[in-house]
């Protein structure tokens, strides 16, 4: 199994989470991520309209601040059609392109007084299944996940790399072969809950 490549200053912060997810792992095995299905350029053209909205909805809430959407604490589980899915590089830049197209009307819409959760690392390793902490290939994939995604999402939002063009998007990890849609499933339900709590240790590192 591949890593992504990661900015040096993430690697402490990368070294604990490995140790909060993990217990005593296994071999590592080979995987490759599986042929696109979708297309890239549909998934931009809609996420510009997406941008589009949001943006407008920002303007919308300005005149109408008592009907602003009030988000949720709650984080919804992904829920894959299939593992090609999750090992699509379209998955990849279709993530990447709501990032840079959309996020800053997302990051602009949110109220100032909006605080979302931040879990803690008892609140995440509380929801980590347990046959999972002993899995070396899922504690190096989640781990490496999260912190590309987390140092992506950084580099899109302060102007650093245009994520919207394929070229400069960052190398995704790669899971092990035979990773099946509760392997990615898991992974991923750890990813998005313990984003908030992330980011803002990468954001002060690098």
């Amino acid at each position: 199994m591949s890593t992504a490549t990661l900015d040096p200053k993430l690697s402490t912060l990368s070294d604990h989470l490995k140790a909060a997810f993990a217990g005593a792992g296994s071999a590592s095995s080979n995987g490759g991520y599986a042929s696109a299905s979708t297309s890239a350029a549909t998934s931009r053209d809609s996420t510009i309209l997406a941008s589009s909205l949001l943006a407008a909805y920002q303007s919308a809430i300005v005149a109408n601040p008592s009907k602003a959407f009030k988000a949720s604490s709650a984080t919804p589980r992904i829920q894959l059609s299939s593992v090609d899915e999750a090992t699509s590089k379209d998955f990849w830049s279709g993530l990447w392109n709501v990032v840079q197209i959309a996020g800053p009307a997302v990051v602009n819409a949110l109220s100032k007084d909006y605080k979302p959760e931040t879990p803690t690392l008892a609140t995440i390793m509380a929801d980590v299944p347990a046959h999972r902490r002993n899995d070396k290939d899922w504690v190096d994939f989640t781990t490496n996940l999260l912190l590309s995604l987390a140092q992506g999402t950084m580099q899109s939002l302060s102007g650093q790399k245009d994520l919207s063009n394929e070229a400069n998007q960052p190398a995704m990890p790669t899971p092990p072969a035979g990773a099946d849609k509760s392997w990615f499933s898991d992974a991923f339900d750890v990813v998005t809950k313990y984003a908030p709590t992330v980011l803002p240790i990468a954001m002060s590192l690098l």
